[in-house]
C-alpha cells in the first residue's frame, strides 16, 4: 500500500496534478502537463543529474541548510551567521559518527 501511494504521488497522476518535476524523463512524455519548452528542458537535465548522497552525513547536512535558510528568511540571523552556524553544527555530528 505505502509503495502504491509513493508511486501515485511521485510517479503517477497525482505528480502531474500537482505539476511537480517527475524523477523519470518517461514521465515527461506520459503527461500532457509536462510537455512545455520549460519542462523539457528539465528532463534533459535529468541525464545530468544524481541522487542524493548516500553518506551519513547526509541528512544532518539537509537539516542544517533548513535551518540556516530559516534563521535568514525570518531575519534572526544574518546569512553569514546562519552559514557558519549551520556549518558548525553539520561538522559536530560528523565528528559524531
Amino acid at each position: 500500500m505505502c509503495a502504491d501511494l509513493v508511486r501515485d504521488i511521485y510517479m503517477g497522476p497525482a505528480n502531474a496534478l500537482q505539476q511537480q518535476l517527475p524523477t523519470s524523463a518517461a514521465l515527461y512524455d506520459k503527461y500532457p502537463v509536462f510537455s512545455t519548452p520549460v519542462n523539457k528542458e528539465f528532463a534533459a537535465d535529468l541525464a545530468d543529474g544524481q541522487a542524493r548522497p548516500g553518506a551519513p552525513i547526509y541528512p544532518e547536512i539537509s537539516n542544517q541548510i533548513q535551518i540556516m535558510m530559516g534563521d535568514v528568511l525570518s531575519g534572526s540571523k544574518t546569512p553569514e551567521d546562519a552559514l557558519s552556524a549551520a556549518y558548525n553544527a553539520s561538522l559536530e555530528a560528523y565528528n559524531r559518527l
